[in-house]
């Protein structure tokens, strides 16, 4: 099995559920980055919201294994009119204006969170865009899931980066001046459980 399937195998049930949840929220015609695409099934698997809504989405990951396959998984489900996908680094990457900005568990993994926020602030439609951020918290201190996490990526190829708490991920939003407009648990977590699942709605 590739990298890419093995990302599919793993991580797509629980984040179909979290792209669902944004494109509820979005409005018909949406104009829609996916930053940290991977493989796209995600996104693809709810399809039916893209073409009931027509949300034309460019989806971005660096990983070229991923996009080669969100490429193909694209045009097998006939969604090239679109999501349109792109090999880059989102810091180099330039487009829009976009009316919503997402980040699925992609945003703690980057190099500099403050900075790949505040570009992508940039290609946001002023004063209307939003920026989604789907993130997993560990609501209680763990030492051992500190350690642990990061070694995942050596069982599993996939990088689930560090833990994030809660109070990090609030300053990070801080710091690219960014304002919180809404913040909720999904997937059937709660704001107490001990791995929450969050979404971040954030205005400019």
């Amino acid at each position: 099995m590739n990298r890419a399937r093995i990302y599919d195998a793993i991580i797509v049930k629980l984040t179909t559920d979290w792209y669902a949840e944004v494109l509820e929220r979005l409005p018909n015609g949406s104009k829609f980055l996916d930053v940290g695409i991977g493989t796209g099934l995600a996104l693809i698997n709810n399809r039916q919201q893209l073409k009931l809504k027509q949300i034309n989405v460019d989806g971005v990951d660096y990983d070229k294994d991923y996009v080669v396959r969100c490429q193909v998984l694209v045009k097998e489900k006939q969604l090239t009119s679109l999501v349109q996908v792109h090999h880059a680094s989102i810091y180099d990457f330039q487009d829009g204006p976009y009316d919503a900005v997402y980040f699925s568990s992609s945003l703690m993994l980057m190099p500099d969170a403050v900075k790949a926020l505040q570009h992508c602030m940039g290609m946001l439609k002023q004063k209307t865009g939003c920026i989604y951020v789907t993130q997993t918290i560990q609501t209680r201190h763990s030492r051992l899931m500190e350690i642990v996490k990061p070694l995942l990526k050596f069982l599993t190829t996939i990088d689930f980066g560090a833990v994030t708490y809660e109070e990090d991920l609030l300053i990070t939003f801080k710091k690219a001046g960014l304002t919180l407009r809404e913040h909720v648990p999904i997937s059937g977590t709660t704001m107490t459980s001990t791995r929450s699942f969050r979404l971040f709605v954030l205005e400019l």
